[in-house]
């Protein structure tokens, strides 16, 4: 195993830790939808309080206010827990989530953005810090959760570059990093997607998996075999890449063909069910 393979592997695998970084960082990641939700513009698909990967700083964003003073963006580091506002007072301000609560946060930037930040209506993960508990930042899994954005964003930005897919977010609600592909779709019939994302874990898979999903789900459809990851079934449909198959020294090579592979079996699964 080579030096970059060594510390790939200690990167992407997964800590113990590594569920409570990610439910912290997601109901952290509130604070930035709540952000976005009150001062940039309405979204139909609420694309307004997505967020974006800043792989320059390891970071995810929110899209920048229409002041033309001081354009105003919120950025939330999963590794540290920390937030920066850019263009308050005409410079930033950054600080830390850890021994805070959620409600002192979001009452701290309320005071610095000038207005209230109504917490989001959908429903999130359980965590104790939406029933007041401080945030605890744990450096360890929080640069692993860090890491698998990262990484996540260097497979999925290809696809996000094509002229049928949709810009790479990180939808707060999920807390999954994702591109939609358009299909277009028949006069009478729903428009058809193809989602290619990751999400750091879940309720259901606790460690972070790649996915694909077609939409609308073509559950009668035969599936085609997959050389990497499997097919999910179980509530929703979509190919599934697992945790360790993004690990060692031919982790890019399986992930790159997974995401290959999926995706002309969910063309594939379209086509049979027109």
């Amino acid at each position: 195993m080579t030096a970059g393979a060594e510390r790939s592997r200690t990167r992407l695998n997964p800590d113990p830790a590594l569920a409570n970084a990610r439910l912290q960082a997601h109901h952290a990641a509130q604070l930035l939808a709540s952000f976005a939700g009150a001062l940039l513009p309405p979204r139909d698909d609420d694309g307004h309080r997505s967020l974006c990967w800043d792989d320059h700083r390891a970071r995810l964003s929110t899209g920048s206010t229409a002041r033309t003073d001081a354009p105003m963006t919120l950025h939330l580091d999963p590794a540290t827990l920390h937030l920066t506002l850019d263009g308050v007072a005409g410079g930033s301000r950054r600080w830390s989530l850890d021994g805070v609560t959620l409600e002192a946060a979001r009452t701290r930037l309320e005071a610095d953005v000038g207005c209230a930040l109504p917490p989001p209506e959908y429903a999130l993960p359980h965590h104790p810090v939406a029933e007041g508990a401080a945030f605890r930042a744990h450096p360890v899994a929080g640069r692993e959760l860090a890491a698998w954005f990262a990484a996540a964003y260097r497979v999925l930005r290809p696809w996000a570059d094509r002229a049928d897919a949709g810009p790479l977010r990180c939808w707060p609600h999920h807390f999954d990093l994702a591109t939609l592909l358009a299909l277009g779709g028949d006069d009478d019939g729903p428009r058809r997607t193809i989602g290619c994302g990751m999400t750091p874990g879940d309720d259901g898979h606790p460690a972070p998996y790649g996915y694909v999903t077609p939409w609308p789900y073509p559950w009668t459809a035969h599936r085609p075999p997959l050389r990497h990851g499997y097919w999910h079934t179980e509530e929703w449909l979509g190919a599934v890449l697992p945790a360790p198959a993004w690990l060692g020294d031919e982790g890019t090579e399986r992930v790159t063909a997974f995401y290959a592979d999926a995706v002309d079996a969910c063309l594939r699964l379209h086509g049979a069910e027109s």
